[in-house]
This record gives C-alpha cells, structure tokens and sequence, in this order.
C-alpha cells in the first residue's frame, strides 16, 4: 500500500490505498493562512510538519502505516520557504500567487531580462514566480536573506524533513518560473541579473523520481517505517492532472480547491502571456494552465464572515434548476485576479443589490462568478490550444452540487467530475505506487472512476452569455475604483 499527502491552502489531507486503488484510509487536517498586511499571505512551515505528523497518527488508528511502501508528496504552490543550513524555516512561508508582495520586483526582473526573452525560456514573471520573491527577501529582509542555505517550495521543504535530502520538482519549479525550457535547467541569467547564486535552488527532480527515505527521526515523529520510499511528487494541480489521466495534448482538468485551477497538456512549451506553462512529468510534456484567486476561499469567507452557515447549508437554498436568476452580478477577487487578468488590485464586488436580496442570492452570485472566472481562463488559453470535450473536475469543491451544475451550463460543457477524495493526495499516492512498480500511471488513471457526469442542458437561453460580458464589463468598469480604494488602504497602513 502506498500513501499520498498534499498539503493544500486550508487544510492538508492523506489517503493511503491498495494496488487496486481502494481506499484504505484517509485523514484532513484544518489549518488557517496568515495575512499580516494587504498583499501578504503566509503560513509557517512548521504548521506543514505537525499537519503531517497528525495526519499519519489518525491514520494509524485505522491501518498499519508500517506497511505503507512508498509516500507521495502534493502541496499547494509554488510557495517560497527560506531555510538555514540547520534546515530549520528562517520565517513564514511566502505562499504562491495569491500573494502580491513582490509586484516591484516582477517589475524590476521584467525590465533586466527582455520580455520576449523571458516568454521564450520560463515565461512571464508573475505573483506565482519564485524569483521575484526570492528578491524581495533579498532586499527587505537582508539579514535573513544573507542566513538563507536554500529556498524551498512545500514539497521540498517536507521532503526534507522526511528523509534530509533536499530537491524540487520540475513542475514546481517551472511554475515558479524558474526554468529555461530550451534546457530543462535553471535559468542561470535570472538568478545572476539579481546577484542570487543558483546553489540556492535545490537539484531538480521528475516527479515521480525517488527523493529519498523516511529518516530514523521522521519515522520517529510520523510512525513510518524507517527506509519507507519518498515520492518527491509535485504541486497539486499536476498531481491532479495525473488522478485524472491526463498524458496525451488535450487532456484537460478542472481543479476545485481554495483556489480554482485549469490545466491542459500539451507536447512542447507553448507560450502565451497571461497563462502559465510548466513541465510536466518528464522532459517531452509540458502543461499550460491558469489559477485563479478565489474558489473555496471565497465561499468559505461567505459562509464564515457573512452569514455563519455551512457551504451546503447555503448550496441546499439553490433551487434545482441552474440558471437560477438572482438579479445580481459578482466579481470574486478577495485576493486580486490571477490569470488571465493579473490585477493584484481587483477586488471582490456583488452588484444589484436591493431590499429584496436575499443571503441565497448573493451565494448564487458568488458561484457564478468563480464559474465565469474559470470560464475566462479556459476561453484565453484555447487560442493557443485545442482542449477535449468532456472536461474532468477534481478537488475538494466537486462536493459542491451547485457549483458543478453552474461551470456545467457557463461553459456549455458536459463535465466529468471524480469522487472528491481522487484529488491531489490521491494523484500524490499513484506516483508513489508507479515508483515502485505497482502499476503504470496509465493504468491507475484507468481504475479511477467518475463519481458522475453532468451535461450542458441547452436551456438558458443565451443568460450566462450575456452575464458573461457583464462580468467582463464589471471589472473593467471598476479597475479604477480598484485602484483606488488600494492607494487608501496603503496609506492608512502606513501612516
């Protein structure tokens, strides 16, 4: 039996199965983000540990974890985590796109490198990128960048504390922009043009390559067997993709977590502006995608800050019949917009509002405008693209009936979606069970199954297209607004 573990945004979560892919057991654990300031989003690397170290003791109220073969790692990211010589975190981690701190220095690295340099080796510097936020430490916490031994991402740093070796996958690392794709390298003259030595990046590992073996100290702290094989596995939208069979060019994912995710594969690096473009699982596939800001985030604020309900207590309000007319028109962008906008100063909005709102409203407002965000991303990157009919969905939001019926009829699409517990920890736990031969990826894919389809109905009649170019309209209408209601919030924080 193998093990798979993802460390997500909100919560991280285990699943230990068989060789036939049965679930043997599995185990959640909840933790929080930390946003000390606008733009900052954090979480200490040591929650990460002690979230693994719970999740193989429930475990182990169940199975035998000393059986378990080989362990496979997932995590939200690219995630930026400075760390000594000793191994030890020198500060909280600087969490992937959702945080914005490093806007001047994605300026500052766009204008040393040439644009269209960039978009051919790694493409764009964004708030996903690794590098702009490594310069950031560099110049706003000097003495602890000068204490700094390497810089991992969530993979690498739980990797190490597993079995004491340190590597990145590729996936991650050219997710975070770090990779020349013309070499399958570091791309040297980025790190050079800030004075920061490659050294301080990992060795780069596939991410079905063999990291190492649990250490006699982890198998101390989790109940692991000492010499257990570790998966070095990679960021959960690739580990999704795998869970969902994704190998061939147009294979296609929907990911429904904290935050929403679209990837498709391709067999080489097509580049375009406002998406991402990453390795894949080994040198000859490559994946492009988007990630948006907002998806369980923003239903979990609404239903937490708003209106003290359970998501399905509010998803039970729904009438069955989608579209569900509310008057109103959302933008979600608690965090800012990621692709294809990035505006790390969009903000959330709910417009129509009237004495007749009501709370089941503004929900199905909210869930149509995670719908048309992800909508938008898939319809900027099928320019370049061919994408397959019948999408798959995976993640913890394929709970979510409403929000599956929603980006079923907004994308007019029929959608495939797979039990949520098929997610990240799931795709983590086929790696660990093909490095050691238990099966192919091809043939896990296949053991998969689809928890249920849902077909495009063909009646709405045009409504989510015209709400489509509402939503459009909205954000453009009010980016100034945006902007302004930024410039105070700074000021007030700085004075």
């Amino acid at each position: 039996m193998v093990l798979g573990i993802d460390i997500g945004t909100t919560s991280s979560k285990a699943i230990v199965v068989d060789e036939n892919l049965n679930i043997l057991g599995e185990a959640r654990v909840p933790h929080v983000v930390d946003t000390p300031k606008p733009g900052f989003v954090e979480q200490k690397a040591e929650v990460w540990w002690a979230d693994l170290c719970q999740l193989a003791k429930s475990l182990a109220e169940k199975i035998d974890i000393k059986k378990i073969q080989a362990v496979g790692l997932s995590s939200m990211g690219p995630n930026t985590v400075p760390i000594s010589s000793r191994g030890e975190p020198l500060r909280p981690a600087i969490l992937y796109g959702i945080d914005t701190r490093a806007s001047v220095e994605i300026e500052e690295l766009s204008k040393i490198l040439r644009q269209d340099e960039i978009a051919h080796t790694h493409g764009r510097f964004s708030s996903q990128s690794i590098l702009p936020k490594i310069l950031w430490l560099k110049k706003n916490q000097s003495e602890l960048f000068q204490s700094t031994h390497k810089v991992l991402t969530t993979n690498a740093y739980i990797g190490h504390r597993l079995t004491k070796n340190y590597a990145l996958d590729y996936f991650t690392a050219s997710a975070g922009a770090l990779i020349d794709f013309s070499q399958n390298s570091l791309y040297e003259k980025s790190f050079r043009s800030i004075g920061v030595p490659t050294a301080i990046i990992p060795d780069l590992l596939w991410p079905g390559d063999v990291l190492g073996t649990v250490c006699p100290e982890a198998a101390s702290a989790t109940g692991l067997s000492a010499g257990t094989k570790v998966i070095i596995g990679t960021t959960d939208a690739a580990n999704e993709a795998v869970v969902c069979g994704c190998r061939e060019p147009g294979d296609s994912v929907i990911s429904l977590g904290g935050t929403s995710i679209f990837v498709t594969c391709t067999d080489r690096p097509l580049m375009m502006e406002n998406a991402l473009v990453c390795n894949y699982l080994d040198e000859n596939s490559y994946i492009i995608g988007g990630a948006t800001s907002s998806g369980g985030i923003l239903i979990d604020w609404f239903s937490k800050e708003i209106c003290d309900s359970s998501p399905s207590e509010l998803a039970s309000l729904i009438p069955g019949q989608i579209p569900y007319a509310t008057g109103l028109l959302a933008l979600p962008y608690l965090n800012g917009a990621r692709n294809p906008l990035n505006d790390k100063l969009a903000k959330g909005m709910v417009a129509g509002l009237t004495s007749n709102t009501r709370l089941k409203d503004v929900y199905m407002a909210l869930i149509e405008s995670l719908a048309m965000e992800i909508e938008m991303m898939i319809e900027d990157i099928t320019k370049i693209v061919h994408i397959k009919k019948d999408l798959k969905v995976t993640g913890g939001g394929a709970n979510n009936e409403v929000l599956l019926r929603t980006i079923c009829e907004v994308l007019r699409e029929n959608i495939d979606v797979l039990p949520p517990e098929m997610g990240a920890a799931a795709g983590a736990a086929v790696l660990a069970g093909a490095a050691i031969g238990e099966w192919t990826i091809d043939q896990a894919a296949k053991m998969v199954p689809v928890k249920r389809r849902y077909k495009y109905s063909e009646t709405n009649d045009g409504y989510y297209d015209r709400k489509k170019e509402l939503f459009r309209d909205a954000y453009i209408a009010n980016k100034r607004i945006f902007a302004g209601l930024d410039e105070m919030a700074r000021a007030i924080h700085s004075s």
